[in-house]
């Protein structure tokens, strides 16, 4: 783990101003948060249209590191906080995944149930999600993710 917080403080050092690479890996737990529960409650059918509905959100969004079905398939997979390449995603990008994200949720689960999914961030160091909720209770999108 040392070793992924030794290359996200160098990242967040060198982008100055830039969104914490920490926000991305809140976000990615996240999204794969929503895609478990809608592949165990709905089936793998269901999870591979949502991972068809995310591939669009990353297009329409123009996220980097999203242009295939593969790289989408890794980020919807791979652990965020050991073993997986941080996209530079800004932070209009993650506003638009977070809300893109709840409305898909939504739309397959049929309620808010999945945001509760905030419950994932606790593998997070503690300071570093306290720093992730800070930012998101900041927005409109706290109210949709239950962070309070």
């Amino acid at each position: 783990m040392s070793g992924a917080r030794e290359q996200l403080a160098s990242e967040k050092a060198s982008a100055g101003e830039a969104l914490s690479p920490l926000f991305t890996i809140a976000c990615l737990l996240l999204l794969q948060a929503v895609y478990i529960d809608i592949e165990d409650m709905l089936g793998g059918r269901q999870a591979k249209a949502f991972e068809k509905d995310i591939i669009q959100v990353f297009k329409n969004g123009s996220f980097p590191q999203t242009d295939s079905p593969k790289a989408v398939k890794e980020l919807l997979t791979a652990d965020p906080l050991n073993n997986l390449q941080i996209p530079p995603w800004q932070e209009a990008h993650l506003n638009k995944l977070l809300q893109d994200m709840h409305g898909l949720g939504h739309a397959y689960l049929g309620n808010n149930s999945f945001t509760a999914a905030t419950e994932v961030l606790e593998d997070m160091e503690a300071g570093d999600r306290a720093q992730f909720l800070a930012w998101l209770n900041q927005s409109n999108l706290g109210k949709l993710w239950e962070t309070a």
